[in-house]
This record gives structure tokens, sequence and C-alpha cells, in this order.
């Protein structure tokens, strides 16, 4: 017997509880107020609605159900997280009785689906170039160093795919963006999704582990919100004639700071954390998260803030206008002029 998308959320709801799901990810689940409310032990700004079975996070401004908070923390659309879900329910969901939180959401029997990237198109590179190149601006060095380490592929449909190993035997994690760009406005696609069953716990890196799956010794690490920031900070630290082959680098792929967390317990000799997040509410809410986790860590290194300038702005915002701003000016003058940006 099939079943429509509203058969399948409402079984979702009513059979994976929003803090048994948080319980199986590691946080810690305790009573808030007295009228029945929940929150975290990691995160007080969160907050459980159990008769409406309904989240609220103040402070990353985000409130929904079970899907929504999954798709937040696991950086995923709407039907990805529709589609990890219903894989958690067990067999004959839709009839009426209720299994145990155990029986849903325990690995060891819960039916996932298989880890399958999506495969190389090396004859499609080059849409992969020319979107980071002249779209995003970022340096042809930075580009063609990313795809000489494997951090980066094309795929049959020209998606820039983007990848990073774990630790150890955990799975790689893999990205996809699409480098179609609009004719008429010239803004790229929005198009974005991570590979169902990556690893989602640590997120996009570069420089933080080796092929063997060991860490890598790096006493600098950049931290941002989306891999092409990466690139950009990246570009910046080439335009000024810095080694950007000697930092690392992590991208949260959203604002959730647990990605810094997976990093830094495999890195005890990082010295210093540049926290690049973008220059918005978002952003600074992520930069204190990720300052309290360092905190409850006792982490000791340097915290540095390297916000980038464009308001509501990311660092590919900051690099776009900074090239653009030379292009204008060397079609003026050609005088050697400062490079800006990340120091």
């Amino acid at each position: 017997m099939s079943h429509g998308k509203g058969d399948i959320i409402s079984a979702i709801k009513e059979h994976i509880d929003i803090p048994d799901y948080l319980e199986s990810c590691g946080y810690h689940v305790r009573k808030h107020g007295s009228k029945g409310k929940l929150t975290l032990k990691e995160h007080d700004s969160f907050v459980y609605d159990p008769e409406r079975k309904r989240f609220y996070w103040n402070s990353r401004d985000l409130e929904g159900d079970i899907v929504d908070l999954y798709g937040y923390l696991n950086n995923c659309d709407f039907d990805a997280a529709l589609r990890a879900l219903r894989a958690m329910l067990p067999a004959r969901t839709y009839q009426a009785s209720r299994p145990s939180t155990s029986a849903v959401l325990r690995p060891s029997v819960t039916k996932s689906a298989p880890f399958s990237p999506p495969k190389s198109a090396p004859q499609n590179l080059k849409y992969v170039y020319a979107y980071l190149i002249n779209t995003r601006a970022i340096c042809p060095t930075v580009v063609k160093w990313l795809v000489k380490q494997h951090y980066i592929y094309a795929d049959a449909k020209r998606n820039l795919c983007y990848t990073s190993l774990g630790y150890g035997t955990d799975r790689p994690y893999v990205g996809q963006k699409g480098t179609w760009v609009d004719s008429e406005t010239g803004k790229p696609t929005h198009f974005r999704c991570a590979v169902e069953e990556g690893n989602f716990e640590g997120r996009f890196s570069v420089n933080m582990v080796r092929a063997d799956g060991s860490p890598t010794c790096v006493e600098r690490v950049f931290v941002c919100e989306a891999a092409v920031d990466l690139f950009s900070v990246m570009s910046f630290l080439e335009l000024n004639q810095r080694d950007f082959t000697q930092y690392g680098y992590i991208s949260l792929e959203c604002c959730y700071e647990g990605p810094l967390h997976y990093h830094l317990r495999h890195h005890p000799e990082t010295k210093t954390l540049y926290l690049g997040q973008d220059n918005d509410s978002g952003g600074a809410q992520s930069r204190a998260a990720c300052r309290a986790l360092l905190q409850r860590q006792n982490w000791t290194g340097r915290v540095i803030d390297k916000i980038p300038c464009t308001p509501d702005g990311d660092w590919n915002d900051d690099l776009r206008a900074f090239r653009s701003s030379v292009h204008q000016s060397e079609a003026k003058s050609p005088a050697t002029r400062s490079k800006g940006g990340v120091d």
C-alpha cells in the first residue's frame, strides 16, 4: 500500500520525538520551567513544547517540527530530511501501535540509505572552473590546488562537488552546489545539497584530515559558514602573498557549531581559531555559540573574529567586491594597489 507525503509526515511526527532524536545525537535534554517544556543542557535558548511537538530555538530565530530540526542540524532540504527520517521508521509504522524509542533511533536496527556520492565527470570540470573563477572570483591558483588535492570535482550535472574525509573510519562528507548562472540577473543558482549518509558531524573541511584518516598538524584554523567562503578566505591569503595551504579550514555548512567540536577534539595542537561566519545576526549567533563551546571545552587557544566587511554579507561578497574594485581601478590606472582582505 502506498502512502502520500502527508501520511509520512504524520507518521514521523508520531513516532520520532524531538527529545529522543536530540538525545540520540548526543544532546542532554532537561526540564524547562514548570509547564512540562524541555530545553538542552548545551543550548538553554532551545525550548521544546511536547503538547505541540514543536521546538523554538530563540538564539537562532528557528522554530518548527522534527523535520525542520533534522534539516537544520544536518544541512539538508525538506525532502532530504523527510527521506532520512522515514528511514528511521520501523516496518508497519502506519499501524496504530507505537514502537519504543530505541527501536526507532538505535543505529543497529535503523535501515539507512547507502552512501552514494556522485561520480566525477572530468569533462565538466571546465564549468566548475568558470563558476568559481568568473562568478565567485576565487583565485585560479586556489581552484587548481583544490582540484589537485581532490577537494572539489564536477559531476555529470555540472555541479560543483566538494568533499572531505572523516577521521579514522568515518565516512567522507560530500556537498553539491549548482554552477548555473541566471542569464538575466547574472546571479548563480541556489541549488545546494549534501549527500545523504555522509559525515554530517564533520561537514566540509580542508587540511584537517590526511588521506589515511589521521589528523594533520595545523596550528591555525579558519571557520566559515560555507565552502565558497573558505575558498574566498584562501584567495585573500593568496592575494596577500600568504601560503593558504598552511592553514586549516572548517565549513559549518550552516551556523551550527557542532563541526568545530568534531574537528578540534582531533587537533590538540591548534593554537588559533579565526571565526569568519557571515556579517549578520546568524553569523554573530554562530560565533557566540562557538565561543561558548570552546569555553565549555576549556580550550586555551586564541579566538579571533574575522567578520566580513560587507553588511549582511559573507567572505565571498567581500572577495567579489574587492576584485570588482580592483578591475575598475586598473582600468583607470595600472598602478599597484593594496590587496586588502585577510591578514
